[in-house]
């Protein structure tokens, strides 16, 4: 690993833990044990490596949303691998973005917001395309983001206290990870598929499954 690469691995998390605001030059430099000369070199500022760190974070998961949406043939396929996707992310990835929605995305250019407006739109393009098979009734893709988003990203950063929870109350309320995503899938699928008039069942009651 290269010194730049370095500071980028090292600063991502410390940006994941404190945030934007709570990360001083200073400290970031001792933590990943170069001096303040080095990381001028590689970034003009605080705020230009951590537009990079953001934009990593997304280009990765645009890769990886790509990457297993390619292995789905149908808009059923896609909407599950859409939803493992996101419930697959890393607790620091997800803290890095939600820290920033939290200081309203001040330290974000526009651009990297229109960059992370493109989840939303392979979300879309699944949506439409199924409703254009006549299977999808809700093509609302805000709607059914903020729904995903909104678990996934819950799930993800509470799970070392999710992880003590159970320890401590699972006599009362077991947590079954898996079973959890794939009840959610199901919500999720149910939210957005049409009901079958022959037989009365939903998709969500279907084997869906992207295979590699």
């Amino acid at each position: 690993m290269d010194t730049k690469e370095k500071i980028i691995k090292v600063s991502s998390k410390i940006f994941a833990k404190l945030g934007f605001s709570g990360v001083r030059i200073d400290a970031l430099v001792k933590e990943i044990g170069i001096n303040k000369a080095t990381f001028y070199y590689h970034f003009k500022s605080k705020k230009e490596i951590f537009e990079v760190i953001v934009t990593e974070n997304v280009q990765k998961l645009q890769n990886e949303i790509d990457k297993k949406l390619s292995a789905c043939k149908t808009p059923e396929e896609k909407i599950k691998g859409f939803i493992d996707v996101m419930f697959e992310r890393e607790r620091l990835d997800v803290l890095l973005i939600i820290r920033e929605i939290i200081d309203g995305g001040d330290n974000l250019s526009d651009e990297i917001i229109l960059l992370m407006s493109s989840i939303k739109d392979r979300l879309y393009k699944i949506l439409r395309e199924g409703k254009q098979q006549g299977n999808f009734i809700n093509d609302d893709a805000t709607f059914i983001m903020y729904l995903i988003l909104g678990v996934s990203d819950f799930f993800i950063i509470s799970d070392p206290f999710a992880q003590k929870f159970n320890n401590i109350q699972k006599e009362h309320f077991p947590i079954d990870e898996r079973k959890f995503i794939e009840k959610f899938k199901n919500t999720v699928i149910n939210a957005i598929f049409a009901v079958f008039e022959n037989n009365n069942t939903t998709l969500a009651q279907k084997e869906i499954t992207c295979k590699f």
